[in-house]
């Protein structure tokens, strides 16, 4: 069971199991909240993932991707996953700018300088900042692949990875060819559109030959549901048997 108590120094979270219990302090909490947010408490020194994350569709907590269900061993076990140093860097490495909290440049969210390096100089002295999209795809995919992950998680083959784009993207022959990066479809300052219509466009303009298709990606890129919350469009583009 998980206790959620305000105090004046943020949330305090504690998992009690009989006469064992751990508590931590929510700290910050990752995700913008379309698809889901996920709370990383302090513990003394150490960083805990919480085993429960709040899931925007429907809205309601549910465990956390890639904890197991079930009876945890411990109470800490019960509050969450323990998070190596590497790990929480990697964290905010992504999610925020600047590196981690405590370093000087950090900033919460994702800034411009996320991507276009320079950025920071620049808005103080107009100094020259870096554009990915007019660096060639290797430079651009590179500066998206820094948090939508490169290489996979476990064993390539595994669903999970549905949710590194990157990872799913480069094994497609559409990526091979040269000509599509993630700016062909989106725009990385704003949210990916929903509309089939756009997307179809995109696959037109190399596929002029399949105009009759109405929707490309609910074909070549389906969605796939890693759990009942969580539902990623597969960025492998392949032909459907």
């Amino acid at each position: 069971m998980l206790q959620f108590t305000p105090s004046q120094n943020g949330l305090e979270v504690k998992a009690v199991r009989g006469s064992d219990n751990a508590m931590g302090l929510i700290s910050w909490v990752f995700g913008a909240g379309r698809r889901a947010e996920t709370p990383l408490a302090t513990k003394g020194d150490d960083a805990i993932e919480l085993r429960i994350s709040y899931y925007s569709a429907p809205a309601k907590f549910d465990l956390t991707l890639g904890h197991h269900p079930g009876k945890s061993g411990s109470a800490t076990r019960a509050l969450g996953l323990l998070q190596t140093p590497d790990s929480v860097t990697r964290c905010f490495g992504c999610h925020s700018t600047g590196g981690p909290p405590g370093s000087t440049r950090f900033q919460s969210g994702v800034g411009c300088v996320a991507c276009h390096a320079g950025a920071d100089d620049h808005a103080i002295a107009g100094t020259s900042v870096l554009n990915p999209a007019r660096q060639g795809a290797k430079v651009l995919m590179g500066v998206c692949g820094n948090c939508h992950r490169q290489q996979p998680e476990g064993d390539p083959e595994d669903s999970i990875n549905v949710r590194y784009q990157f990872v799913r993207l480069k094994r497609s022959r559409c990526f091979a060819s040269g000509k599509l990066t993630c700016i062909t479809c989106h725009d990385p300052h704003n949210d990916a559109k929903s509309d089939p219509a756009w997307y179809r466009e995109r696959c037109l303009e190399c596929h002029p030959d399949q105009s009759m298709k109405e929707d490309c990606l609910a074909c070549h890129m389906p969605r796939v549901a890693l759990n009942s919350r969580l539902i990623f469009t597969d960025h492998w583009i392949r032909k459907r048997l």
